[in-house]
Parts: structure tokens; C-alpha cells; sequence
């Protein structure tokens, strides 16, 4: 168990500020007296209480990482960019979890609030309509930025992938390939990633004059909801392409075409939007479209250094990451030639 300041000043009988002062090597305390406490302290592996001191000084070296699923590679990855630049500069990231949950992202904000931690870098949860605990950390002067999903009415630092413009080459190469009757699984209708990823795909089709019919876009919040749509979707639309919106999704949907008997790419092609490691061992590899996880990451642990560091010095920044489309097996099939 680690020992902590005030069992050894009673080792030392001494008065706990005095052997606080005399680990800082405060002037006031004797030569004598400094090196009997650091012996002590360095033969019982004392170790200062880092938060406690943090509270007391209004200030902290810890960031707290807050992200929906560490389970996804996309976070996964960003969170290992972050950390990075973090630790190169002094800093140590938290790790916190909102398991898409609204509830869990408010308890987390409280606990952050509590300790007092040096600013957030933030991913919403699916199930975040509200904003107030984040506002809540800004009036506790807590630099934020956000990450992925934003949420857009707070004025905070802010790093994203051009979701509009990776859904729309996405698509776009699936018509050059040919292909016409492209379905697209849309997900959380609230969150912006998802709605810039519509509106993408909706360009996209506008653009090549490929008319667009209602039930082609399919609102999709789980994997179990592509198992439970997807058979009726094939029945009723039989359609040539999907295009989901994250690779999770996309996954799913391959595992449900298969068992349906429907081989991809011959049948019909898949992709998806993330360009998670999964892509690269499907069987077939799956088209998708990679937001550099790791590269937000270390952008956005940089830009909330510099907001720490000058809180007031310059407006709020948005960077936008350029997302790069990945080409596999899973969309090679052409139909027939662009007219």
C-alpha cells in the first residue's frame, strides 16, 4: 500500500507541511531536515498524490479522453495519436468510456469537473441530444475540444473528417464502376457525421443524374437492425450496391448477404466508412474510407495543447481531415459502362 505524506511526517515527527515543504525544497527548511525526508520518502516509495495537488493548485497535467467505444479502431487509433503528442509534452490522457450512453457521458463530465483535469478532447454519444454538461466544464474554464461527433451549437475547438466529400467519392467510384441502384444504410439520423455522409452520397447521385427514391436510405442505429432490414431490403428494392455508413455496418451487411447466399462483388458490391482493420481481412476486402484515426488524434491533442496553453490568444479552430477512399474486392464488379 502506498504510504502517503502524513504517515511519514509522523515517521519523521515532523509536521506534514514541513515535510511537504521539505520535498520541494522549500528555503525554509534546514539541508539537514530536507535530506532526512527525501531519504525516507525515497526508502518507502513515496509518491506525491498527483490529483490532490492539482485541486489545490487549480491546475492539472492529466487530459481526459472521452470516446463512445474504445472497442472501434477508429478511436482506438486516435486515441494512440493523442497520447503521443501528450506524453511528449509532459501531459498524461484519462481514458473514459460513454458506451454510447447520454447518461454515462454527464456522470463522466461530473467526475472531470470534480478533478479539475487540464482539458477534454470528446467524441458525443449516439444518444446525446443535450449539452449542458459540457457546457458545465467551460464555465469551470476547462478547455474542450471535440472530435468525429461534434456538438455543433457549443463554441469549442473542433478536429473532423470531410464526411460530405468522403461519401461522395465513395459513391462516386461505385457509379464509375457501373453501378446504379445504390442503397445507403444512414445511421443516427442527429449525429452531423452521419448527415454530412448522406447528403455525400445524395450529391454524388444528383450529380451523375441518378434519381434518388426515398426508401433507398435506410435509417440504421445497430447491427441488428441491418440483420432485421436487410432481407426485406434485397426482396423489395433489389438493389446493385450498399453503401453503409460506417464499417461496422458494413460488416454486418456482407455476414447477412452471405448467409442469404449472395456472393460479393458478382451479386452486388459493399462498402463502408472508416477504413477500420477489419476492411483489410473480409472476405472480400471491403471498399471503405479512412479518416487517418491516428493523425486526428495527434492533431487534436496539439490543438488543445496550444488552447491550454493560450486559452484567449486566437478564436476557436475547426480542422477538417481529408479522408482517403480505399479500393478492395468488395466493390470490382462493373454492371455495365457509364452512360
Amino acid at each position: 500500500m502506498q504510504v502517503t505524506l502524513k504517515e511519514l511526517a509522523e515517521r519523521l515527527k515532523l509536521a506534514p507541511s514541513t515535510v511537504s515543504r521539505a520535498l520541494k525544497g522549500h528555503p525554509d527548511i534546514s539541508e539537514e531536515t530536507q535530506l532526512r525526508v527525501r531519504r525516507l520518502a525515497e526508502e518507502l516509495h513515496y509518491a506525491p498524490n498527483v490529483m490532490a495537488t492539482n485541486l489545490r493548485c487549480q491546475k492539472s497535467n492529466f487530459i481526459a479522453v472521452v470516446v463512445p467505444e474504445i472497442r472501434r479502431d477508429f478511436y482506438a487509433a486516435f486515441v494512440n495519436g493523442a497520447e503521443k503528442i501528450f506524453r511528449e509534452n509532459g501531459y498524461f490522457p484519462v481514458l473514459f468510456q460513454s458506451c454510447e450512453d447520454f447518461r454515462q457521458e454527464e456522470a463522466i463530465c461530473r467526475s472531470i469537473g470534480v478533478s479539475r483535469m487540464g482539458g477534454v478532447l470528446v467524441s458525443v454519444a449516439q444518444t446525446t441530444h443535450f449539452f449542458q454538461h459540457f457546457y458545465s466544464l467551460q464555465e469551470q474554464g476547462i478547455p474542450l475540444l471535440f472530435f468525429d461527433r461534434i456538438a455543433g451549437e457549443l463554441d469549442t475547438d473542433r478536429v473532423i473528417t470531410d464526411d460530405f466529400m468522403g461519401a461522395y467519392e465513395v459513391v462516386r467510384h461505385l457509379i464509375v464502376q457501373g453501378y446504379r441502384k445504390i442503397v445507403h444504410y444512414a445511421g443516427v439520423q442527429h449525429l452531423q457525421v452521419a448527415q454530412k455522409r448522406r447528403l455525400g452520397y445524395l450529391q454524388a447521385l444528383q450529380d451523375f443524374h441518378i434519381p434518388v427514391e426515398e426508401d433507398m436510405i435506410v435509417y440504421c442505429n445497430t447491427a441488428a437492425d441491418v440483420s432485421l432490414y436487410t432481407p426485406q431490403l434485397m426482396q423489395s428494392l433489389a438493389p446493385d450496391a450498399l453503401f453503409a455508413v460506417d464499417d461496422d455496418m458494413a460488416v454486418e451487411v456482407l455476414s447477412v448477404l452471405k448467409e442469404m447466399g449472395y456472393r460479393i462483388p458478382d451479386d452486388l458490391a459493399v462498402c463502408g466508412f472508416s477504413g477500420d482493420n477489419i476492411t483489410k481481412v473480409t472476405e472480400p476486402g471491403l471498399t471503405s474510407v479512412d479518416r487517418h484515426a491516428e493523425d486526428m488524434g495527434e492533431i487534436s491533442a496539439r490543438l488543445l495543447l496550444e488552447r491550454i496553453q493560450m486559452p484567449h490568444k486566437f478564436p476557436t479552430v475547426t480542422k477538417m481531415i481529408k479522408p482517403a477512399l480505399v479500393v478492395r474486392k468488395s466493390t470490382e464488379r462493373p454492371v455495365r459502362p457509364l452512360e
